[in-house]
C-alpha cells in the first residue's frame, strides 16, 4: 500500500485516459507521469499514491481536465494502514462497529466490511440465502448447503470461546485431522481456502455473529 510509484492498474488507467480523452497514443511513463521520484519537464499527468483510506489518483494537466482529479486503480481494502486510517478518522467505530471484537482477524474482517459497505447487504443475503435453500429440490448438493454447514461448524466453535481465527484453523485443519469430518462439511473431496472460510463467516449476519462471540465470552468466564 502507499506505493509511490505509479501501480501497474495506476498506469493502464493514465494510458486509457490520455489515449481516450487527448488522442495521445504514444504513451512512456517516465516521460508523461509526474511522481516523487521523476518528475519530467513536460509531465502531462501528476500521480498522487494512495494516502490514509484515499485510493491512488492522478491530475490530467490539461486546460479540459483542470480542477479534476481521477481514480487511478481500487483502494486496497482490508490493508492494516487502512484500517488503521479508518479509525483515526471514525473514531466512532471503536465503540459501536468493533464494541467487544477482541480478534485481531474479526476486527480486521468487520472493519473491511463497514468500508466496502457491505454490512446492510450481508442482512439481505443472508435472506436470500436462506430462501433458496427452502426451495431448491431436495437432496440437490449447492454452495448454500457447504456455506451453512461450514458457518455452523464456525459459530459452534465460537460459541464454546474459541477466537474466529482459530475456528477458521480448526475447520481448515479437518482436512488432515478428520478427513470424513471435511468432507460432510464440503459436501465432497473439495478443498476450500482459510480465505473462502473466512468469507464464509463474514457472510454470516452480524448479530449472529456477536451473539456467539458473547456466548464464548461467557463460557471463558464461566469457572
Amino acid at each position: 500500500m502507499h506505493e509511490r510509484e505509479p501501480t501497474p492498474e495506476a498506469i493502464q488507467a493514465i494510458r486509457d485516459h490520455l489515449a481516450t480523452a487527448h488522442g495521445r497514443s504514444d504513451f512512456e511513463l517516465r516521460r508523461d507521469v509526474a511522481w516523487v521520484s521523476n518528475s519530467p519537464a513536460g509531465a502531462l499527468v501528476v500521480y498522487l499514491p494512495e494516502s490514509g483510506f484515499v485510493g491512488a489518483r492522478f491530475v490530467c494537466k490539461d486546460a479540459v481536465c483542470a480542477g479534476l482529479i481521477f481514480l487511478a486503480g481500487a483502494p486496497t481494502y482490508g490493508h492494516p494502514e487502512r484500517n488503521a486510517s479508518m479509525l483515526l478518522a471514525h473514531p466512532e467505530l471503536s465503540t459501536t462497529l468493533l464494541h467487544g471484537v477482541t480478534d485481531p482477524a474479526e476486527r480486521a474482517m468487520l472493519l473491511e466490511d463497514w468500508d466496502r459497505g457491505r454490512l446492510g447487504q450481508l442482512q439481505v443475503t443472508a435472506a436470500h440465502t436462506r430462501r433458496a435453500q427452502s426451495t431448491k429440490k431436495a437432496g440437490r448438493p449447492s454452495v448454500d448447503d457447504r456455506r451453512e454447514r461450514c458457518q455452523q461448524f464456525l459459530l459452534a466453535r465460537v460459541r464454546e470461546g474459541a477466537r474466529v481465527a482459530d475456528a477458521i484453523e480448526a475447520l481448515d485443519g479437518l482436512r488432515t485431522t478428520d478427513p470424513p469430518a471435511y468432507r460432510r462439511c464440503m459436501g465432497g473431496p473439495d478443498i476450500r481456502t482459510p480465505e473462502t472460510l473466512r468469507k464464509y463467516w463474514s457472510d454470516i449476519p452480524i448479530d449472529v455473529r456477536n451473539a456467539a462471540r458473547a456466548a464464548g465470552a461467557a463460557e471463558k468466564s464461566t469457572p
